[in-house]
């Protein structure tokens, strides 16, 4: 042993002769004196024991007991001995036999003691001998075969504390018995005799027992960790209760190991509250703050007020934390809220939050982070257009909004003194309120690496705005203007996205690395939902949360399948360039509702809002036909979006207009000058015509536009905007050209018939178009010029819902047109019905014109049917005789507060050939549908199941045969009859049984598959009837064609539709009478003209 006074240890002057001396002294003692005189007070002992303890004594005890207590002792009954008593002098013996390791006698006499103690109702004494004779026993070790008895201690354990009341030879009986039972591997029986010993008498020998019988329960063969754990923390909360805090830390500290990671939500709250507790109480206020923070950072099954206070204490013990770290270069990580790195988007310019009186701004949105093929074929064709329809080698699709769905590889390119917004997801886990004030980015910059300046540093310093120091931060906001959030409100398991910008005002790298904000929290009780409430007094933390963001995982190389590495993401590392023109668009009176095909002027204003001019500024839209620009400097008439002709105009006097060679998807812009000044604007007006379908329209807008300035950091730059538009129902138009055969010149036809049918396709229960008007139908072609024949000039053609109305016009060809035709100028015709006369030569009227005109030169699959061996000069002069229609027409639409507005639109109809109808909008063509193939042995047994409605409605195709004219004199005779021959053909592979009609009001068929192009749905004319024919059933074979006769009965003179009656089909199957006839299709009409004979 070391001296304290000194240093020096006991013995130090002794010489070795001193040593030998002291051995030879012990041995002499020990073999000369102990030990005989242990044996002789051994055998003195027996002999005294053997003599004074006779039957005849020990039975007379047994019988008449003597003076002995009663079996039912109290606390005050005891049996006290003699020093002179045999069981003394047997205690003794066996004592002096233990000592020196006679571990059998020693056993004997104990196991002999104990039955007299017991029988005298020594306890006290009886308790002694059990615990002397099971380590006895144990001592013995090997040498026995007697089992440890760890029932002696056990009772010797019971008796100390429910008998004799004394504690302290219970401990001590429990030490010496659990470490027997640990040496023989008897954990749980140790255990047990742990967990007995604890009462409310003694925390802190309680708290040593529990975690003793911990260590016992973690150190079986099969390890009861849960046990162990549960143990552990009943230690730490008698540790506590006894004043012990280090111990009771390192109680709740093991076992917060094993239920961390496990889903003992509830378990592991309260044990990471009580380490957050004990260590702020120990002044341990790191070890405080992280174990509170684990309180905050998942989801908890915890309640309301519980939660409330779990953040309370946080943010005062982090606080307190805090304000003891005086040497703090940068803000402390926060808990809440939870943030997902990888959801972060970086958006290089600022979402408009402007507002809601303009109908829509060109901005991009958030929305538009997944690269879509549309808005990269839309770039593509404005970047051929800019370098005369070549793409250049170097390009690449620009990007504006970078997330996890981008390629991150490459750094973003941002402007100097543009705006650069991060979107971060934000979760508050808790079911309280969390509040977020000065919320800001964190980023570090190193400026000047775009400079001109060569004498700068080749490794700039990094410029960053997370500094405590006020002087950094003051340089850090001459750099960067950092955009500051007040407040955000968290509201209990919210998850919001919020918008932080941030402006750099120098070239440079820009990484931005965080979120710093104030945490803080409000009680759920003092919260209304009438008053917004003022969280200006609760404990409040600054800090941050660092984003991080993971790039996509690897899976190229071998090395890389194998493990797990990820690629790089720098959507968060920004490189700033100098400045650059940008620009901004507003659309006014754009309006979120149109009738299929109706024409509104809008305006648009254009504004460069960068430091440098800017050019070429051009537009491409997914529907190209959708907008078409005016001159900024002269606006068209507000009141109405077409030009009107006065009327001394002569309206069978063609427009002249030179054809463009073809309209190109991409539409310039229309500015003064041909370039935009920074800080100028423009308005120009627009004018948009709704599509043919009825729908809801996504159509994407993208602005083109270029810097006038020489090599600039970025060649060009777009602008994206979507509208979104819904159109209802309109009209539609439908219409064929016939030639009229001269009988001097069969070969050419100088003359056409052009019948129209106008069709108001709403419907009379929820019209939102009540009537509508044809103002007028013009005619753009090469040679024909559009006349009047079954129509008036000024007369009001009016169209109620669900109504039709047949029109008839003359196409004559121009003369002078056949010598000009090479020149490629189109003449437009008008036949007008109403007071004033469009132009139509004029845009928007022509414009829209050639966009529908090139739109169905690009899809002629419902349009144009062209014979493959047709001769190319048959081909050229089929073009050469083509002519489209332009319907203008004039609607009364009633808005949701029943006032009713006037609008007018058009509709085009381009006919490539003559005697094939053409629609607007078109009709789909319905495909067939086949059957599945079944292989079969006998093709007779198993015929071929037509099962589809609209295989059924198309067993039989049928035309009528008549002539096209006919003369007629009223005067002499008031009913004009023509033959008519109907012409069925089976286009089935079975047998056909058809049913016509010309009253289909009176047949037995089944109407309810009717599609919406049959014949029952067309109008009916009043002076037109059949004669005759009115139900008959022709039975047709395969591939084979009928005809059926009837007569048409005329009263008046006009062109009609004969295509008035109905053709039903079913298949033939034997003699089944109950057949289901179906309606079949019609696609176009047959059209007869009536003359008056002069």
């Amino acid at each position: 042993m070391a001296n304290g006074s000194n240093g020096r240890q006991h013995g130090w002057c002794l010489t070795v002769s001193d040593h030998d001396r002291l051995r030879i002294f012990i041995h002499e003692f020990l073999v000369r004196g102990l030990i005989p005189w242990a044996e002789r007070m051994i055998r003195t002992l027996n002999d005294q024991v053997t003599s004074r303890r006779g039957v005849g004594k020990s039975l007379f005890k047994k019988w008449f007991g003597g003076n002995k207590p009663s079996e039912k002792p109290t606390n005050n009954t005891t049996v006290v001995y003699t020093s002179e008593a045999p069981e003394m002098q047997m205690r003794r013996l066996a004592d002096l036999a233990f000592m020196f390791q006679l571990y059998e006698i020693a056993y004997q006499t104990y196991h002999t003691l104990k039955r007299d103690f017991n029988n005298d109702h020594a306890w006290l004494a009886y308790a002694g001998a059990l615990e002397m004779a099971s380590l006895s026993v144990f001592m013995q070790g090997s040498q026995t075969q007697r089992q440890y008895p760890h029932h002696y201690i056990d009772s010797a354990i019971t008796t100390y504390l429910n008998t004799c009341r004394s504690h302290q030879f219970a401990t001590r009986a429990t030490l010496l018995s659990t470490e027997a039972l640990k040496s023989k591997v008897m954990y749980a029986e140790a255990a047990q005799q742990f967990i007995k010993m604890t009462s409310e008498d003694s925390d802190l020998r309680s708290a040593l027992f529990l975690e003793q019988a911990a260590h016992c329960f973690i150190n079986m063969k099969v390890p009861m960790v849960r046990k162990y754990a549960f143990h552990m923390i009943l230690a730490g909360h008698r540790f506590s209760k006894s004043g012990q805090r280090r111990h009771a830390l390192r109680s709740y500290s093991q076992s917060l190991h094993i239920f961390k990671g496990k889903d003992w939500t509830l378990a592991e709250d309260h044990i990471n509250f009580t380490v957050g507790r004990q260590s702020f109480n120990i002044k341990q206020l790191d070890n405080a703050s992280s174990a509170l923070r684990h309180l905050l950072c998942r989801e908890s099954q915890q309640t309301t007020s519980q939660q409330s206070a779990f953040l309370k204490e946080y943010l005062f013990v982090y606080k307190q934390h805090l304000q003891q770290s005086a040497t703090l270069t940068s803000l402390p990580q926060l808990p809440l809220p939870l943030i997902n790195s990888n959801d972060t988007k970086t958006w290089l310019g600022r979402v408009d939050q402007r507002g809601e009186n303009l109908q829509a701004v060109a901005v991009n949105s958030f929305d538009d982070d997944s690269p879509s093929a549309a808005w990269q074929q839309l770039e593509e064709l404005l970047v051929r257009n800019a370098n005369s329809g070549i793409l250049p080698a170097s390009y690449k699709p620009s990007v504006q909004c970078f997330s996890s769905k981008t390629l991150n590889s490459g750094s973003p390119m941002a402007i100097a003194g543009e705006c650069v917004t991060v979107e971060v997801s934000l979760a508050n886990p808790l079911k309280i309120p969390v509040v977020l004030t000065d919320m800001a980015l964190i980023w570090n910059f190193f400026p000047g690496l775009f400079s001109d300046d060569k004498n700068q540093d080749d490794t700039p310093k990094a410029v960053t705005n997370e500094q405590l120091n006020t002087a950094k931060n003051t340089v850090a906001r001459a750099l960067i203007e950092t955009g500051v959030i007040q407040e955000v409100i968290l509201e209990p398991l919210e998850t919001k996205k919020v918008h932080l910008n941030l402006v750099p005002l120098q070239t440079g790298e820009l990484h931005i690395t965080g979120v710093g904000y104030s945490l803080g929290s409000r009680s759920p009780n003092q919260l209304t939902t009438e008053q917004r409430p003022s969280f200006a007094s609760s404990i409040t933390v600054h800090g941050k949360q660092n984003l991080e963001v993971q790039g996509p995982r690897l899976n190229t190389t071998k090395e890389e399948k194998c493990s797990k590495m990820y690629g790089p993401d720098r959507r968060l590392d920004l490189q700033v360039v100098p400045e650059m023109p940008l620009l901004e668009v507003e659309f006014h009176g754009f309006p979120q509702t149109l009738a299929c095909g109706e024409v509104q002027q809008t305006t648009i204003q254009v504004r460069n809002t960068g430091c440098d001019p800017l050019h070429r500024l051009t537009v491409a839209a997914t529907q190209w036909d959708f907008f078409s620009f005016g001159h900024c400097d002269l606006p068209p008439d507000s009141s109405s979006p077409y030009q009107v002709i006065p009327d001394q105009t002569d309206p069978l006097e063609p427009e002249r207009v030179q054809q463009p060679r073809g309209y190109s998807p991409v539409a310039e812009v229309p500015i003064p000058g041909s370039s935009l000044e920074s800080g100028a604007s423009v308005t120009v007006p627009m004018w948009i015509r709704g599509p043919t379908s009825t729908d809801t329209h996504h159509i994407d807008f993208m602005f083109y536009y270029e810097s006038v300035s020489k090599n600039p950091p970025l060649s060009y730059r777009v602008l994206r905007h979507r509208v979104t538009l819904k159109t209802c129902n309109s009209i539609s138009v439908r219409a064929m050209a016939q030639p009229q055969v001269d009988k001097q010149n069969t070969k050419t036809s100088e003359s056409l018939t052009v019948t129209m049918e106008v069709e108001n396709m709403n419907k009379t229960q929820d019209s939102t178009i009540t009537e509508v008007s044809v103002l007028q139908v013009s005619c753009a072609s090469q040679q024909w010029i559009l006349q009047h024949l079954s129509t008036q000039r000024n007369v009001d053609i009016k169209v109620s819902s669900q109504e039709s109305v047949f029109l008839c016009f003359k196409a004559t060809r121009c003369q002078d047109c056949l010598k000009e035709s090479g020149e490629g100028s189109i003449k437009f015709s008008n036949v007008t019905f109403d007071q004033h006369q469009i132009s139509s030569s004029t845009p928007p009227c022509s414009d829209f014109h050639f966009k529908s005109l090139q739109q169905s030169h690009t899809d002629r699959q419902n349009i144009q049917q062209i014979d493959p061996q047709t001769s190319p000069q048959e081909l050229k002069n089929n073009n050469q005789s083509s002519l489209s229609l332009i319907v203008f027409w004039k609607g009364y639409q009633v808005d949701e507060t029943g006032c009713s507005c006037a609008i007018v639109g058009q509709h085009h109809i381009h006919m490539n050939s003559f005697g094939v109808p053409v629609t607007s909008p078109p009709v789909p063509k319905i495909r067939m549908e086949l059957s599945p193939v079944v292989f079969i042995r006998d093709s007779n047994s198993a015929p071929n199941q037509i099962t589809n409605e609209a295989s059924k409605s198309q067993l039989v195709r049928y035309c009528l045969v008549h002539s096209p004219q006919m003369e007629h004199d009223f005067h002499k005779s008031r009913l004009c009859f023509v033959s008519v021959k109907l012409v069925l053909h089976n286009c089935s592979l079975e047998d056909v049984e058809c049913e016509v009609t010309t009253r289909p009001e009176v047949t037995r068929v089944d109407v309810s598959s009717v599609s919406d192009l049959s014949a029952t749905d067309k109008p009916k004319s009043q002076t037109f009837t059949w004669s005759g024919l009115v139900l008959t059933r022709v039975q047709i074979p395969i591939g084979q064609t009928r005809t059926v006769p009837a007569t048409a009965c005329f009263c008046s003179a006009g062109v009609y539709n004969l295509c008035n009656f109905q053709v039903s089909a079913a298949l033939h199957e034997g003699a089944t009478v109950d057949r289901m006839f179906t309606v079949q299709q019609q696609t176009s009409p047959s059209i007869i003209t009536i003359y008056e004979a002069p």
